[in-house]
């Protein structure tokens, strides 16, 4: 989020300095961020806000003629009554986007 606000404000020709106060102790102290799921199990209006996420990924990616995101499948699977598996079911059944449900 904290890049996302340096990146926008920056855009809008503003002065942006951005630091990251914690390293991570793993992964050789690099940051890996968690992947972006469009079947979002806790709530569907999420998806909206996950579908401008990648737009906007892609804006930077062309921006920067850089690869930034890595595009894969998923599969949940699981109980019907699990409520990571039924909340991607609903959220990709009220939220329809090119995928299978």
């Amino acid at each position: 989020m904290g890049s996302a606000t340096a990146y926008h404000l920056a855009d809008q020709n503003l002065d942006v300095l951005a630091s990251n106060a914690t390293t991570s102790p793993i992964h050789g102290g690099h940051r890996m961020e968690l992947p972006v799921r469009r079947a979002y199990y806790k709530h569907p209006s999420y998806v909206p806000l996950i579908e401008r996420a990648y737009e906007l990924w892609d804006e930077l990616a062309n921006e920067t003629g850089r690869g930034i995101i890595h595009r894969t499948g998923s599969i949940d699977a699981g109980p019907a009554e699990d409520p990571v598996f039924a909340g991607s079911k609903r959220s990709c059944e009220e939220q329809p986007f090119h995928t299978r449900c």
